[in-house]
């Protein structure tokens, strides 16, 4: 890969070499998330998503849907999004009123079906499947004379069906309707076929999946910046809630507030559903699972006292207090070891990891990918790429984790901005340190000096077994549950520590690269870890000197175990992911096979004579092909 490749690439905008996920919204949104030297702190917008009122076309102010009257059409009952039809038939029912403009057959609801009739169910009810006219089968419905119409949803046919959120006539993900029919995160979909569109982030009104919006895009506030519910922190007390992916004292949270995935908006098991804890958080980018840990980065002009080109070159471990202020921050500790740290006063270094008028602050995430081993970890490339090296002893290319070009703040421009040729540190350049530019021609200069602010809130139970590896220049401190316990504090070249929690033991263990520093063993206790309570990893980092700036960061354990919910097949309730449930599921046509799938039926656009269709044109049919037969008459 080239050095212009690379810089052409991006995460959420910023350069591939950043290997982290910001926005800088002054370029894409006049209200921003980005705090400006004047000291504002917060915006009231996401930079994606159309503006709230605007509608996709064709809807109706207020969300009604225009009715198809066209005869043996198929109209929407305004239950597309889960509500009820006004008919009193069955939520996600579509009703053609257009039927009525032919003579209702004399023998309709007698459960006869005759040449003139489509269907007939032994009533005059429409929205369960038969019209009340006996002229249309309704689409979402599997009808055979003198029975109850079957629901059925078959995600992907443009029908909403009573256990689908959307249905945008395909099954492909990402498009905010996803292969399962239901509403992705960050997106909002009306209609049928479901057209879908951006929900706007940070305007204060929830929408669709959005599972909070407080009118900011910040996160460690109880909403993230993508408007997922976050546990509730003050300081260092959490308490989780539902919708936070966090199973605590409910029957389910799958990271939602959404009904009719299987996990009501109430973190309850909606009927029909079986909800498991899924391994990890596995969240899918490009066929591959990733796990976004939120950050706030701030920017800072290299006159701060404490950032530019420092004469320390040394870890100075004791700078920090032991433990982390009510409100959550890191606060300067020994005087003697924040003077060899290059860290000039308590004033300065508050400034660090504040929002306020010496810095610039952007929301973002770091994207970790699954590592193959059950953790996450960072990378180089914006597709989870490995950084490729050459080891020098057998002359072999080399794939190393980590990221050796670590600029998430690239894209701030203005007085905290300053750009410098960036070099290669060792492991990555097994040659020694190497100028960015040697290995990739044309590398841009990188924007150095900034924090990082990382959080993680994890569930704490009697069998955790946890760990943490990270890796970088410079100042890396790690707090548990607020209280100190991984220092790599100081302007230095890359070191790398880990941190292990094991409940099972009771011990929390640091150890640090070098080997002269020995490991330090504490108990669980001394971090006031219980079992069943949610507490907060958090990672501080900082780069204050040029020209390196890496970062190595890999978690395992400390990830969300978001239910994982599935139907409960055979059990006669149509649920969502199912197609159809009659509660025996022994297949024939216009019936539930093995696995709640459909075979051969009226609607499934395939005309199959042998089961006494004239035609199929599909769900709901047209007005010349009604129940998959040319009606008498008509």
């Amino acid at each position: 890969m080239t050095g212009s490749s690379l810089q052409a690439a991006a995460i959420c905008g910023l350069s591939a070499l950043s290997g982290a996920c910001g926005v800088d919204h002054r370029q894409v949104n006049v209200s921003t998330t980005q705090s400006e030297p004047a000291g504002m702190g917060g915006s009231n917008g996401s930079a994606l998503g159309t503006p709230a009122g605007n509608e996709p076309p064709g809807d109706t102010p207020g969300g009604a849907e225009p009715v198809d009257d066209t005869p043996g059409g198929n109209a929407s009952s305004g239950s597309a999004n889960g509500g009820s039809d006004s008919s009193g038939g069955m939520p996600g029912a579509r009703v053609s009123p257009g039927s009525m403009l032919a003579v209702t057959p004399s023998g309709c609801g007698d459960g006869v079906l005759t040449d003139d009739e489509a269907c007939d169910d032994r009533n005059r009810v429409s929205g369960d499947g038969c019209s009340a006219d006996c002229l249309v089968m309704e689409a979402g419905f599997s009808c055979t004379a003198g029975k109850s119409c079957m629901p059925l949803a078959r995600c992907g046919d443009g029908v909403v069906a009573s256990s689908e959120q959307c249905d945008d006539a395909n099954i492909a993900s990402g498009d905010g309707c996803s292969d399962r029919c239901v509403v992705e995160l960050g997106k909002q979909c009306q209609g049928q076929p479901s057209v879908c569109t951006s929900a706007v982030c940070g305007n204060g009104i929830r929408e669709s999946a959005e599972g909070c919006d407080d009118g900011n895009a910040l996160p460690f506030d109880g909403c993230s910046a993508r408007c997922q519910v976050e546990p509730g922190c003050q300081g260092t007390f959490c308490v989780s809630s539902c919708g936070d992916g966090l199973v605590s004292n409910e029957e389910c949270d799958d990271g939602n507030l959404t009904d009719g995935d299987g996990c009501s908006s109430l973190c309850t098991l909606e009927v029909g559903a079986i909800c498991l804890a899924q391994p990890g958080a596995c969240q899918p980018l490009n066929g591959q699972c990733v796990s976004r840990l939120p950050a706030l980065f701030r920017d800072f002009a290299d006159t701060h006292p404490d950032f530019g080109n420092k004469t320390c070159n040394v870890r100075a471990p004791g700078a920090l207090a032991s433990s982390l202020d009510p409100s959550g921050r890191p606060l300067l500790g020994a005087t003697p070891a924040a003077t060899q740290a290059c860290l000039s006063s308590a004033a300065n270094f508050a400034d660090w990891y504040t929002n306020n008028v010496r810095n610039v602050t952007l929301v973002g995430e770091l994207l970790l990918f699954d590592d193959g081993v059950g953790g996450y970890i960072n990378r180089f490339g914006v597709q989870g790429e490995q950084f490729q090296t050459i080891d020098p002893a057998t002359q072999r290319g080399v794939s190393l984790d980590g990221n050796p070009l670590f600029f998430p703040v690239d894209a701030i421009s203005g007085p905290t901005a300053q750009r410098l040729p960036a070099s290669i540190p060792v492991p990555y350049s097994a040659t020694g340190v190497t100028p960015e530019s040697a290995l990739f021609p044309g590398a841009p200069e990188h924007n150095f000096s900034f924090t990082s602010e990382l959080e993680q809130r994890f569930l704490y139970a009697s069998d955790t077994r946890a760990s943490l590896t990270i890796g970088a220049e410079d100042d890396v401190w790690v707090f548990l549950n607020g209280r100190l316990a991984l220092d790599l504090g100081g302007v230095h070249d890359r070191e790398v520590g880990r941190l292990s929690v094991d409940a099972l033991l009771g011990q929390v263990t640091a150890t640090i690269s070098d080997a002269a520093t020995p490991s330090v063993v504490s108990a669980t206790n001394v971090f006031g870890l219980l079992p069943g309570n949610v507490y907060t990893l958090s990672i501080f980092h900082a780069e204050r000197k040029p020209p390196l700036s890496s970062l190595l960061l890999q978690l395992t354990g400390f990830e969300a175990s978001p239910s994982q919910c599935s139907a409960l097949c055979g059990d006669g309730v149509l649920s969502f992911g199912e197609e159809c449930d009659d509660g025996v599921n022994d297949g024939g046509y216009a019936e539930c096979g093995t696995g709640c799938l459909l075979g051969p039926y009226c609607g499934d656009g395939i005309t199959q004579p042998e089961f006494g269709e004239d035609c199929d044109v599909g769900p709901g049919g047209d007005a010349t092909c009604r129940g998959c037969r040319v009606l008498a008459g008509l």
